[in-house]
């Protein structure tokens, strides 16, 4: 009987050509995903601190690569890393909107009469986290280009100080806010699991980074277990 096309010399030759294809789609596929195992920061995004979903990086969304991820990443270690990192994600996603509902009902209970734009809640959650992080306030409160009210950066906090000595009066009491944020139980638990989910982040770089520079991504996937043999 005749030999199989794909046992022939020429069949052999077909599939390494293939496989090494498929090899350099799963580097690349690494390289893009490599600086994606990193959170982004907690700051404000679409005018809300905090995420809108729980962190995963694209790839890891797409069911084909993330398969391919996970076959050609052989890592056990990689991988125990990982599972602990998605937990503490999703409880850093949780908090945040737990935390981020309690502060609200305080800063109501606090500024029932003021004319603070959103931007003086969002901004202080914001630099509420970094205070609690060990970071300084940025220096970063001015009078709008409009001459009306404070702004903080490139957000508008307050909409009415038309003096010095208002925009003083503003500026301390948004001080005091973000120094209450920062010293809130759930703002500290906040804190210590974005550093946990930061150690781990460096650790399944480093493991990644490593397999990807040696080549020890020499493992079958679905797609190309019958190109090995």
């Amino acid at each position: 009987m005749a030999k199989a096309v794909k046992h022939s010399e020429i069949g052999k030759e077909i599939k390494k050509e293939y496989l090494k294809e498929h090899l350099k789609e799963v580097q690349t596929l690494m390289e893009d995903w490599l600086p994606t195992l990193k959170a982004p920061p907690m700051m404000i995004q679409k005018g809300v601190f905090g995420w809108e979903s729980p962190y995963l990086p694209t790839a890891e969304q797409d069911d084909d690569s993330n398969h391919m991820l996970r076959r050609h990443l052989k890592s056990r270690a990689f991988w125990s890393y990982h599972a602990d990192w998605e937990l503490k994600l999703k409880d850093i996603w949780v908090l945040t909107n737990q935390l981020r509902i309690n502060i609200e009902g305080e800063y109501q209970e606090r500024y029932r009469d003021t004319k603070h734009a959103p931007e003086y809640f969002t901004v202080a959650m914001w630099k509420g986290f970094d205070v609690a992080f060990g970071l300084e306030i940025d220096d970063w409160y001015k009078i709008p280009d409009d001459q009306q009210g404070v702004s903080y950066g490139a957000y508008k906090i307050e909409l009415s100080a038309t003096n010095e000595n208002e925009r003083s009066l503003v500026e301390k009491d948004h001080r005091q806010f973000i120094s209450y944020i920062a010293h809130n139980n759930d703002m500290t638990r906040l804190v210590e699991l974005w550093k946990e989910a930061s150690t781990l982040q460096d650790q399944m770089y480093s493991i990644a980074n490593k397999a990807l520079k040696s080549g020890d991504i020499l493992y079958p996937c679905m797609f190309c277990k019958h190109l090995w043999w």
